[in-house]
């Protein structure tokens, strides 16, 4: 279980870093963004990377920031509530990527082929960490 964990809040930690040094290079710089596919630049002005005001890598910041605290929590106090909510989460990371990165852009950006894998193996670890969670396990005062 807790090499799960670690493995969690790693993945997250580094999704958080990627996504904010996307926005920085997207968005707050004029620099080329360094892709291996190509359809880095495309996506990132397109307008199709906005959700309204907000580009889809600062969302992709407070996303994976949610997810490293949703864990720390969860390491902490433990619960099936934070485990369901880490997984709901992760979930709703994974719709996002897939929905915006794969079908409604239909680019192959590396990057977002990289945010794709992590939060897929992140919704993948904290599934398998709810399902195999004891009922009698729950201690803590968000059980």
């Amino acid at each position: 279980m807790r090499g799960r964990s670690v493995s969690t809040a790693l993945l997250s930690a580094f999704g958080t870093g990627l996504s904010f040094w996307l926005y920085e290079k997207q968005v707050r710089s004029d620099e080329i963004l360094p892709c291996l596919s190509g359809g880095c630049d495309t996506l990132s002005q397109s307008p199709l990377a906005w959700v309204g005001p907000v580009h889809v890598s600062l969302i992709g910041v407070v996303g994976y920031a949610s997810l490293v605290a949703l864990r720390l929590l969860t390491c902490r106090y433990g619960g099936r509530l934070l485990r369901g909510l880490l997984v709901a989460a992760a979930s709703a990371g994974l719709l996002f990527t897939q929905y915006g990165a794969l079908v409604r852009l239909g680019i192959a950006c590396a990057w977002c082929l990289v945010s794709a894998g992590c939060i897929t193996t992140i919704w993948a670890t904290s599934l398998t960490s709810l399902r195999s969670a004891p009922a009698s396990n729950q201690t803590g005062p968000l059980t």
